[in-house]
């Protein structure tokens, strides 16, 4: 018996895209916070961040989470937002997008992630996250 679960290696992502978290066409899956997570992917390296263009400030984060996850034998997982951030709280400016979550789902595979993670952009994500006292924990 192993105390450690075996390093995660990316052949399960087709498997995990048929049960529903992605396009089966698609490499890397595409989960949604909403969702459960597969166990394959629990306990991941996550960048967290918009990540609308992926630019290469974009790239350097992304490529530094995923070099700190394969280094570890764990799954690399790039967060995203949508709808994008300013549509909560500038809905008054004129909509805008630079990359589709296809494309940034392509981009991420590029990049060597092995899912996106996807976060609905709404009311309740931006709020501060409750206290905690030590008669809590």
């Amino acid at each position: 018996m192993h105390d450690r679960e075996p390093p995660f290696d990316g052949r399960n992502r087709k498997a995990i895209a048929a049960q529903g978290y992605g396009e089966i066409d698609m490499t890397i899956p595409r989960l949604y916070a909403s969702q459960r997570t597969p166990d394959a992917l629990r306990g991941g390296v996550v960048a967290l961040g918009n990540f609308d263009g992926f630019h290469l400030g974009h790239q350097a984060v992304a490529g530094a989470a995923i070099q700190q996850a394969k280094a570890a034998g764990k799954p690399a997982i790039i967060a995203t937002f949508d709808p994008h951030p300013v549509r909560f709280f500038a809905p008054e400016s004129p909509w805008f997008r630079l990359t589709t979550l296809d494309q940034r789902q392509r981009l991420f595979e590029e990049a060597g992630a092995d899912a996106m993670l996807v976060f609905d952009f709404d009311a309740e994500l931006p709020q501060p996250a409750p206290k905690i006292s030590s008669s809590n924990c």
